[in-house]
């Protein structure tokens, strides 16, 4: 079981940040573990976070599943809102 687990960790499909998280777990490793230097990269994880939960949290009171959009409809959620999103969207390059 945990290898589904540690799949659907990094299967966009499920969770919409995981760029945004790499990106805060490369912050604390290249900066020996030290919290204070990734101040930009956590909050920007965590509005990440925030937002799709809240996307989430509208598409289960309208009965639309999946709960969390696909990679395919988060992509036209970010184009649509552009500069409103309230989060740096990350690629995965």
């Amino acid at each position: 079981m945990a290898g589904k687990k540690t799949t659907n960790y990094f299967n966009r499909d499920v969770n919409p940040c995981v760029e945004e998280q790499k990106e805060s777990i490369a912050c604390l490793e290249g900066n020996n573990y030290k919290k204070d230097k990734c101040n930009i990269p956590f909050a920007n994880y965590q509005e990440c976070v925030g937002f799709w939960k809240n996307v989430s949290r509208k598409r289960n009171q309208q009965g639309i599943q999946p709960a969390i959009p696909t990679l395919s409809e988060q992509e036209q959620i970010k184009r649509f809102l552009g500069d409103k999103l309230p989060y740096i969207a990350l690629s995965d390059s």
